[in-house]
């Protein structure tokens, strides 16, 4: 599965019953747990997210993944330490990246993903 269609996926909460269903349908955003949970979100004053607010998401430092998907370029935001943490891995996120970037590695602990404009 490509990751354009991941994200399409995630999005359709009618397809998808472990999204958390009380999010507004327009939030373009979304937390992917690593327990495999996606929740759909915005940013807390509505237009883009900010530094503490991503550290609180991803549970401390974090790194910006860029995942290009043709004209479009969303942001993946990951903890930094999370395999020296020994955080759970994320299934999904890790089948998003190497789909996208074609390198094996895996993903640990929750991760953020948006479009580019929602981060400061």
């Amino acid at each position: 599965m490509k990751y354009k269609d991941y994200f399409t996926h995630l999005q359709e909460i009618d397809f998808n019953p472990r999204i958390k269903k009380d999010q507004p349908e327009e939030e373009s955003a979304m937390i992917v747990y690593s327990t495999g949970i996606v929740e759909k979100v915005s940013p807390k004053n509505g237009t883009d997210f900010h530094y503490t607010e991503l550290n609180e998401i991803v549970g401390g430092h974090f790194e910006i993944v860029y995942l290009r998907d043709g004209d479009k370029t969303y942001l993946m935001i990951l903890n930094d330490e999370g395999k020296l943490k020994d955080l759970p891995i994320n299934n999904i996120a890790t089948s998003m990246y190497i789909d996208v970037t074609g390198r094996m590695d895996t993903i640990h602990g929750d991760v953020l993903i948006c479009r580019m404009d929602q981060v400061q």
